[in-house]
């Protein structure tokens, strides 16, 4: 039988250590799509709150873009909403969020645009619900709905999000 050395002790407390810290900010939403590119002035076209600007174009993101997203997902809790309709809000939570997806390009930089579709508990999100009706392939928008309906941006090579914008309310 092998003993553990100090110095291996030392090297498996910081593995865990670290694979922890890393953990901690991992977030994989139980309902994301990525929408394409052609409909990225769409997904834009928000009823009530803001929007990135200076948009250059947008590009299909890749399966690696949203798994770097989703090792950094829970970093957003940090963020302040500085736009309208609700600044300085943050988000209390990931839970019950349907998640789209689409690549936009601002100054040369990549970035994903994230719109959040807010559902309670008792709703299953599927093509069945007339709301949802194509929420995987068709960019949606709500006008009101408070903090249930929000868009961000993530900086995929800076891995920061900004411009939190959380939907107005009647």
């Amino acid at each position: 039988m092998k003993t553990i050395t100090m110095k291996n002790l030392t090297l498996i407390i910081l593995i865990l250590i670290f694979a922890n810290v890393y953990s901690q900010n991992k977030y994989s939403p139980n309902f994301s799509t990525i929408i394409s590119a052609n409909n990225g002035l769409v997904m834009l076209n928000q009823c009530s709150r803001s929007t990135p600007e200076n948009i250059n174009g947008f590009f299909e993101l890749a399966k690696n873009d949203i798994e770097q997203l989703e090792e950094n997902f829970k970093n957003i809790y940090s963020l302040k909403s500085t736009k309208c309709c609700y600044a300085k809000k943050k988000i209390q939570n990931l839970e019950n969020f349907a998640f789209q997806y689409i690549g936009v390009n601002i100054n040369n930089e990549k970035y994903i645009y994230i719109n959040a579709l807010g559902f309670s508990n008792s709703d299953e999100v599927d093509e069945s619900k007339p709301f949802f009706k194509n929420w995987k392939t068709l960019p949606i928008s709500v006008c009101d709905g408070g903090s249930s309906y929000w868009g961000v941006l993530y900086n995929i090579r800076k891995k920061k999000f900004s411009q939190l914008s959380i939907n107005g309310s009647i």
